[in-house]
């Protein structure tokens, strides 16, 4: 099962996990969330683009193999 801590040092952002614990943003919310809503959020919080799109591309490359992108909440 993928954690929110794994997912993100996967793509080298664990710098970011305690701000993602901090606004209540856990894998549940990065599987469901739109992908436009998603950017919004990750803007409101002030992601740089570009870790906003590695966050978005790796959620979508899991999304499309959906037996790998198993639910684990911290």
């Amino acid at each position: 099962m993928e954690s929110l801590e794994s997912f993100l040092k996967s793509i080298g952002e664990d710098r970011h996990l305690e701000t993602f614990m901090e606004n209540e943003i856990d894998m549940e919310l990065l599987k469901t969330l739109p992908k436009e809503d998603l950017n919004e959020l990750l803007k409101d919080i002030e992601l740089k683009p570009g870790t906003r799109r590695k966050i978005i591309s790796k959620r979508e490359t899991l999304l499309e193999n959906k037996g790998t992108f198993k639910l684990k909440l911290k």
